[in-house]
C-alpha cells in the first residue's frame, strides 16, 4: 500500500465513523474521537497544499485539479471548483469541468495573477 492508497482508506473510514456518531448516540462521543484522530493522520500524511507549479501542472494530463480565480471580473469561470487538465503547452493549459463540454484555456502568463491551481480545495473552499 502506498501513501495515496492510505489516505483513500483512512478519508473512507473517517466517512463511516461520522456515519456511526450520527445514528448511534451512545458511542457518537467515541466516534467523534476517532473522526479528529483520522483527521489528523490524513493531514499528516497528506501532500502540502501549495498550488500547484507550472511544471506539476503540466505533468498532470487528465487529473483533477482544484482552480481558483483571483479577479472578481472572473466570474465567468465559476470560482473554486474542480477541472481535470486536458492538456498543456508553453502558452497555456487547457482544462475542462466533469461532466461538461468545451474546455477553458489558461493562460501560463496570467498564473499566480489570475488563477491558481491545487492539489485539494484550499482550507475553507468547497465544491458546492
Amino acid at each position: 500500500m502506498d501513501v495515496k492508497e492510505a489516505i483513500t482508506q483512512l478519508t473512507g473510514l473517517k466517512k463511516y465513523c461520522e456515519g456511526m456518531a450520527e445514528c448511534d448516540e451512545s458511542g457518537s462521543y467515541v466516534f467523534d474521537l476517532d473522526v479528529q484522530a483520522l483527521d489528523m493522520a490524513i493531514t499528516a500524511l497528506s501532500p502540502p497544499n501549495e498550488p500547484l507549479t507550472i511544471e506539476q501542472l503540466r505533468e498532470m494530463d487528465g487529473e483533477p485539479v482544484w482552480c481558483k480565480w483571483l479577479l472578481p471580473e472572473d466570474r465567468a469561470i465559476e470560482q473554486g471548483k474542480w477541472f481535470i487538465v486536458i492538456s498543456g503547452d508553453k502558452a497555456g493549459l487547457e482544462i475542462k469541468r466533469p461532466a461538461e463540454y468545451g474546455c477553458h484555456f489558461c493562460k501560463i502568463d496570467d498564473y499566480g495573477k489570475t488563477w491558481l491551481a491545487y492539489r485539494r480545495p484550499p482550507e475553507g473552499d468547497e465544491d458546492k
